[in-house]
This record gives C-alpha cells, sequence and structure tokens, in this order.
C-alpha cells in the first residue's frame, strides 16, 4: 500500500513532488541548513521532478525505478567530510507511458534544458551517449540517470549510463569504447586488468561522467564485488587506494557477512583526463542488506564519522522516513566511503520508501526480492 504522511488526510490526491518536498524540508531541518540552502534544496527537487512530480503516488510505482528497493524514481543522499555535509539527488526521468526508450528520451530532454540553461556542459556525454541508448523497450534495470550535487556556489550535474543494457556481455566493450573516445587510457588499462588478471569474474554495472568541461569532468567506473576480499583486489588494480584501507571499511560494515546473492560491494574509479592524478576510489556497501534496522546501520558507522555527523545522519533518516531509525530498515540503504588527500568523505544514501515493499536484492531486476 501507498505511505500516507501524518499529515495527508486519507483519500486526498498526494502526488509525488509533494511527498518528496516534504521529506526534502525535513531532511533540511535535520542537517540545519541556511535559507539559501533550503531554497536551493527546493529548486532543485522541482526542476529534477518536472517528468514526473505531478504523478499521484498510488499504490506501486508508476515506472519501477532500480534507483530504489521500491521502485520510487529518486533518493537523497548526504556525504560527510571534515565536519561539512553535502547534499545531493539521484533521479530517473520519467514519462506518462514509460519504456526504457521513453525514460532515456526524458533523459535526454532534461539535459538539453541543463545545457540551454548553462547549467551542464553535455560535451563528453554527446561522444558517448549513442553506445547506450536503448534499441528496444523491454524493461531493463535502467537507461540513463541524473544525479545533482549542490555545492556553495552551483550545483553539479552527472549521468548514469547502463552498459549491461540489453546484453550484459556488452558491458566491458562499450564502456571501454567510450574511454577511448573521451581520451581516458589509464580507465581503459585499469577495466583490462580487472577483467584479464583477478581471479573472479565482475560486473560493470554503472558508467558515470560529469557534465562538466572535459577538462574538468570525472569518468566514474563501477564494478561489482561478491565479497570483501574481491573488493579489496580491485581496489588494489586502481593505485589510488590502499587495500587495506577498504578491508577495514568492509569490516567494520559487514561484520562477519558477505555479501555473496545480496547486492554486491560497488567500487567506483574515477579518472579525469589529468595523467598525474590519481584515480578517485569510492566503496559502497549495500549496509541495509547486512543489519536489522537503520540505527545499528549507523552505528557501524561510528568510528569513520564523528559523534556529531552519526546524530546527524540518525536525525536525517528520521526525517526522511517519519520514524526512528531503531523501527526502519532500508531507509539508508547505502553507505560509501573515499578518502582524498587524508580526508574521508562518508555518504549515506536515503530511499524515500513511498512504498511498503521488503528489501530488492541483486541489482539487476525490479522482482528480485529479499524475503522478509
Amino acid at each position: 500500500m501507498s505511505v500516507l504522511l501524518p499529515t495527508e488526510p486519507a483519500g486526498e490526491f498526494c502526488s509525488l513532488r509533494t511527498v518528496g518536498l516534504r521529506k526534502l524540508h525535513g531532511l533540511c531541518d535535520a542537517l540545519s541548513v541556511s535559507t539559501a540552502q533550503r531554497r536551493e534544496a527546493v529548486e532543485l527537487f522541482q526542476e529534477i521532478s518536472d517528468s514526473w512530480g505531478d504523478f499521484a503516488v498510488g499504490d506501486a510505482p508508476h515506472w519501477p525505478s532500480d534507483i530504489t528497493d521500491d521502485g520510487s524514481p529518486f533518493e537523497f543522499s548526504v556525504a560527510f567530510e571534515r565536519n561539512r555535509f553535502e547534499l545531493r539527488m539521484l533521479f530517473e526521468s520519467q514519462l506518462r507511458s514509460p519504456t526504457n526508450r521513453s525514460t532515456w528520451d526524458a533523459g535526454i530532454a532534461f539535459g538539453e534544458r541543463l545545457r540551454k540553461a548553462g547549467k551542464a556542459d553535455l560535451s563528453l556525454f554527446n561522444q558517448v551517449a549513442d553506445l547506450f541508448a536503448p534499441t528496444t523497450p523491454k524493461p531493463d534495470r535502467f537507461s540513463l540517470w541524473h544525479a545533482a550535487v549542490l555545492r556553495d556556489h552551483a550545483c553539479m550535474y552527472k549521468v548514469y549510463f547502463n552498459p549491461e543494457l540489453e546484453d550484459p556481455s556488452k558491458a566491458v566493450a562499450r564502456v571501454d569504447t567510450a574511454l577511448q573516445r573521451i581520451g581516458l587510457p589509464a580507465a581503459r588499462r585499469f577495466i583490462e586488468a580487472c577483467t584479464t588478471r583477478l581471479p573472479f569474474s565482475t560486473r560493470l554495472p554503472y558508467f558515470s561522467i560529469d557534465l562538466e568541461h572535459p577538462d574538468n569532468a570525472r569518468a566514474k567506473i563501477y564494478l561489482s564485488a561478491e565479497s570483501a576480499a574481491h573488493a579489496a583486489a580491485i581496489v588494489a588494480e586502481t593505485g589510488g587506494l590502499d587495500p587495506a584501507t577498504c578491508s577495514s571499511w568492509l569490516s567494520a560494515l559487514l561484520g562477519t557477512e558477505e555479501p555473496q546473492r545480496k547486492r554486491p560491494i560497488l567500487v567506483c574509479v574515477a579518472f579525469r583526463r589529468d595523467p598525474a592524478a590519481k584515480p578517485d576510489v569510492t566503496v559502497h556497501v549495500p549496509i541495509r542488506c547486512f543489519v536489522d534496522n537503520d540505527a545499528e546501520g549507523a552505528e557501524r558507522l561510528v568510528g569513520m564519522l564523528g559523534v556529531k555527523d552519526v546524530a546527524r545522519l540518525q536525525r536525517v533518516m528520521e526525517a526522511v522516513s517519519g520514524h526512528a531509525p531503531a523501527s526502519t530498515r532500508g531507509v539508508l540503504t547505502y553507505a560509501s566511503m573515499r578518502q582524498t588527500n587524508g580526508a574521508l568523505r562518508v555518504t549515506g544514501y536515503l530511499s524515500p520508501q513511498l512504498y511498503a515493499t521488503p528489501v530488492a536484492a541483486v541489482s539487476g531486476t525490479h522482482s528480485v526480492r529479499i524475503a522478509e
């Protein structure tokens, strides 16, 4: 059934935009953002929800998005670093007659609006988009997503492609061709090493590009790992993070469990054109698969986050869900860690949980669920 907010009378029409904005205001309250930051966040959500904001929440998602376990078309996240935080949003543009092709077209239209408004540089996107464009309406995980990062003076946008779309066996070749086109030989060597030298197989489920000037933009490669040891082995190939550091993070977050058939760990490696720059490495852990409730998920981040930031994260989770973290599971979906210039950045990914469904399992389908 759909989730009715406490202030929403039963039976009253409730749009995705209305629910999303209420959750966003609660999140802003929990973070104690400034009036200007709140205004920017609200304007951003209005922008990203343009294609689906007027849809009724209903009893089930209009088009089950793989962004969230319950199919909601957006996700909030908060990054914490050096006593500062950064608010981000990941979303899928949708049309009322949804298919892989229509969501792709809606995403293309969103990117064009950004370009015309001077908010995004589509140079790299246009060089590689044809490699990832869907050719059939057959349902798949996704075809095109966008993310927005709220910063002090401007909003930075990113795009996410599905390399496995329609034919997972072509994922590596698609991304390699994309990297060749945009001039990132180091990234190509990294993928080759991971697909030829590692004694285990790995998926390449996501490929991302910053919508910035090519000299500043990052291309991000996501590889899956079905164990902590596999994740550390992938990290060792990057040259950008000590594998022992990765192992210590995973020990703290996974406990004694391994991902196996649950959603895998994701190792994200970001490359720039600067040949002297080491890649940034981010380790994403599907923490809701390894804890009994969201409070436990936050507690496992103690030691990585300061006490104040752990408390802030707990307030944020309660603001988004409307319930104490000890009574919810899956609001905190992922936790990620990245170490850059000696600073550790920890990000919590927050599902709006608009629909009451079990937690999704392996990333690759809308229908695979972990039994309650």
